[in-house]
């Protein structure tokens, strides 16, 4: 639906809500009068009016206007017009059938309408929402893994927007979002999303700003839960444009038609040929890319990050000599981009066969006599002659770790890729453009260089001081630490919002994280993340941190003792009579309460959840990990969104799917929603 639709559907709703509720109200009046001055129609209708609204507001109509709405299409402020004029309806109401001297019917009306309204949604929520239902607990608990834990923490209570609280909270108040507010999170109308925003998993989509993370291990169905969908989706209201990195080149053989259908301009970098491998069907053929060409009118900040981008400083490796290997490549760059021997040869192959052959002497000579970037080019050559001469092994050593960063060169078709361009990352801040960087998983210490290279000037492009991009741009980063170290993207995690980049890293476990940037990185890009998603993992690095960041719950521990003992007394006396003797038993029994923290979800259960367990600023929740080819009849609305839109899977059709084609079988989750599970 159109903003304009929904606005006239609110308008029409709000207004027969209004119309029956007056006309109940006169009819009551009219059977009992009341026989009060200031009470007649005119006041009923104000007081209908005012506690429609609020009731509407209340009870999660604001959260419809602004899923339907969206901040980014009408506006926060935009929105809060609208419910100011909503609010004015029942005054104007009033004073319309009033004149001005009457303030009880044109103010005091609705206003007791407003507190009615408040006062039945308060009275709602509580009667439905705060009495734990203790049905199927156990075995809704079991079926995470938390079997006879009881759930009576959970009790919820929603004010204003979407504030959750369970009911004891002394050690800790962690609790899954409720199915109420996970429904007013799905939002699929017409069998398409309402908003715009990115596909986390399960039909439901995070339509704010911010970055997010995905941890799975290799089998889990990460592709086919999370990347692929947002392929395949059609975007309504306007165009974002998409980085996909793709190892392996499946995402590009499944969704790149649809991109291409969808009017987007497809660029698919596939130097290795893996969508002839993957018996591609979308005809699309691969691309150039040669970053020389992008930075003629910033020569030298833009070899300066290319020298980056090739020689990263690694926390694992030497960084004695980095910094003069940067220095060397950023010179004999400066110097091919300005010297007029170098037209027609601008690319990074000319620079590979100079590092690997050239007469440095000879060069160093010529670099001398560049005058060009005020001279920047002859201080770097005058530097290294001087090193040279001081001493031999030293340059050598500079040398050596350049030449490494490039070896990846000696590729022949990573020459040809990188010989030319026929696409422009400038332009994706215009919206409209899917770009595949497919990289084979074999050597993928050879490609990750290539790699940081093309997605590095994506992020270049994107973060430009000029005026605000007019699209978001999208980056899907599948199997981020085969990339290696790539202080880029950690730095853009930071910023992304500013320049309108949501970046989504995918890791197979906190620990490969943090093996690449240590812990130091990987907190520093978990901390940019608005959403976190685990699933599957079995890094136990990764469980204890996914059951701490959730949080503890309260439970209410009861204990009951008994004590028991026997009394027995004996008593002799002299004559007939003899002695006598008794005995007796006393019980005694005592009970406690004590309140308990205990993890809501437990580090091993972290494993073997069937979802997705994510966690954002709504709260941690599970979403189900449905696959776009789902045939589960139950999840049909995914047939009929992606039916016809997904090309073959190579991986499905080889036998060789990333998730083990695992069987499809339904449970029940907490609180009676149906959740999926695969056999894998």
């Amino acid at each position: 639906m159109t903003p304009i639709k929904i606005v006239i559907w609110h308008i029409v709703k709000l207004g027969l809500l209004t119309a029956v509720i007056s006309w109940l109200l006169n009819f009551m009046l009219a059977l009992f009068p009341m026989g009060f001055y200031a009470i007649n129609e005119k006041n009923i209708f104000a007081f209908a009016i005012g506690g429609c609204i609020a009731y509407y507001k209340l009870h999660g109509s604001d959260d419809i206007f602004k899923r339907n709405f969206s901040t980014e299409i009408i506006g926060k402020n935009k929105l809060r017009v609208i419910y100011l004029l909503m609010y004015g309806v029942a005054a104007f109401t009033s004073h319309c059938c009033n004149t001005w001297d009457r303030t009880f019917p044109m103010v005091v009306s609705p206003l007791l309408g407003i507190c009615a309204g408040v006062l039945l949604v308060a009275y709602y929520y509580n009667k439905h929402d705060q009495a734990p239902v203790k049905s199927n607990q156990a075995k809704s608990n079991s079926n995470y893994g938390e079997q006879n834990q009881e759930r009576d923490d959970i009790s919820i209570m929603f004010t204003g927007d979407h504030v959750e609280a369970p009911q004891f909270t002394s050690h800790g108040a962690a609790h899954w979002i409720s199915d109420e507010r996970k429904n007013q999170l799905t939002d699929i109308k017409d069998g398409e999303p309402s908003f715009e925003g990115l596909w986390i998993g399960g039909g439901f989509f995070h339509h704010k700003e911010g970055n997010l993370v995905s941890i799975a291990p290799p089998g889990t169905g990460k592709g086919g839960a999370l990347i692929i969908p947002n392929l395949l989706w059609k975007r309504k209201s306007y165009k974002h444009s998409f980085v996909v990195f793709d190892p392996k080149g499946t995402n590009a053989c499944i969704t790149a038609r649809f991109q291409q259908k969808q009017g987007n301009k497809v660029v698919i970098i596939d130097p290795m040929d893996l969508q002839k491998a993957n018996r591609a069907t979308h005809g699309i053929a691969s691309s150039h890319f040669n970053p020389l060409d992008y930075i003629e009118k910033d020569i030298f900040n833009g070899t300066s990050q290319i020298a980056n981008l090739l020689i990263p400083d690694d926390p694992n490796g030497e960084k004695f000599w980095n910094q003069d290997a940067r220095n060397l490549v950023q010179a004999i760059l400066m110097h091919i981009m300005t010297d007029a021997g170098y037209i027609g040869r601008r690319n990074l192959v000319t620079f590979y066969k100079i590092m690997l052959t050239g007469d440095f002497n000879e060069l160093f000579e010529g670099m001398i006599l560049n005058d060009t970037l005020d001279g920047a080019v002859s201080d770097f050559a005058s530097g290294f002659t001087n090193m040279m001469l001081k001493s031999e092994q030293t340059f050598t050593s500079v040398r050596s770790v350049a030449n490494g960063s490039i070896k990846w060169l000696s590729n022949p078709s990573l020459q040809a890729c990188m010989k030319k361009s026929d696409f422009d990352p400038n332009d994706l801040e215009n919206g409209g453009i899917t770009l595949y960087l497919c990289q084979p998983i074999q050597n993928k210490e050879g490609f990750a260089t290539f790699s940081r290279l093309i997605v590095g000037f994506c992020l270049r492009a994107n973060s430009k001081p000029a005026a605000k991009p007019k699209a978001w741009v999208y980056y899907l980063l599948d199997e981020f630490p085969t990339m290696g170290i790539f202080p880029e993207v950690i730095e853009s995690l930071a910023y992304s919002r500013e320049y309108r980049m949501r970046l989504w890293i995918f890791a197979q476990s906190l620990s490969q994280l943090d093996q690449i940037y240590k812990t130091e990185g990987t907190h520093q890009i978990l901390g940019n993340a608005r959403v976190l998603q685990a699933f599957g993992v079995t890094d136990q690095v990764t469980q204890e941190y996914i059951s701490k960041r959730i949080g503890n719950k309260t439970v209410k521990v009861y204990t009951q003792s008994t004590t028991s003992g026997t009394n027995t007394s004996h008593s002799s006396a002299y004559g007939a009579g003899g002695g006598s003797s008794s005995s007796g038993r006393s019980d005694s029994t005592s009970s406690n309460e004590a309140y308990h923290a205990q993890p809501l979800i437990e580090p091993n259960a972290v494993q073997y959840d069937p979802n997705i367990i994510t966690i954002s600023e709504w709260g941690p929740m599970r979403l189900s990990r449905w696959q776009y080819w789902q045939k589960d009849k139950t999840a049909g609305f995914y047939l009929d969104i992606f039916k016809g839109r997904a090309d073959k899977n190579p991986n499905i059709e080889s036998g060789e799917d990333e998730i083990d084609e695992p069987e499809v079988q339904t449970k029940m989750g907490p609180d009676g929603e149906k959740q999926f599970t695969f056999d894998q």
